[in-house]
């Protein structure tokens, strides 16, 4: 599992030293997350296949956030944030997609994955993965009690 560090306080950019696994087919949309992302010192890997980005996090394990278009070639996003949520029970998990979930909200949420819904503003993702990196500190420092 991940080592989850809390965010540097005082930094320049105080999410340096963060991964992102972005799983996206849409290449315009990865560039505009890695850029978007690195300019809050978030280091983003970017794959557009579901199997490929599913085997690099298998692979790595370093990512704090994993987020995955829901219509993928290979797998699709539910299924890769599925795998995910059953080696890493903690990791925050962002479903994207353009079209209404075929699977229930409630069921999302008892995976404890977000959605975010296309389009959406670039900012808006930025955000959503600032809340929950904060909110996956503060579960992980309330957990080492």
């Amino acid at each position: 599992m991940a080592d989850r560090k809390p965010p540097k306080s005082g930094s320049k950019h105080p999410f340096e030293n963060l991964r992102i696994l972005v799983v996206e087919d849409d290449a315009s949309l990865r560039k505009l997350l890695k850029l978007a992302f690195g300019r809050e010192g978030i280091e983003v890997i970017t794959y557009d296949d579901g199997r490929e980005g599913l085997l690099a996090f298998s692979e790595q394990d370093t990512f704090d956030v994993v987020m995955a278009d829901n219509n993928l070639p290979g797998l699709n996003g539910i299924e890769i944030l599925n795998y995910i949520r059953a080696l890493d029970s903690q990791i925050p998990l962002v479903l994207m997609s353009g079209m209404r979930c075929e699977i229930a909200e409630s069921e999302l949420s008892r995976m404890r994955i977000t959605e975010l819904h296309k389009p959406f503003r670039v900012s808006e993702a930025v955000a959503l993965v600032r809340e929950l990196i904060a909110q996956s500190h503060e579960v992980s420092l309330e957990g080492s009690d």
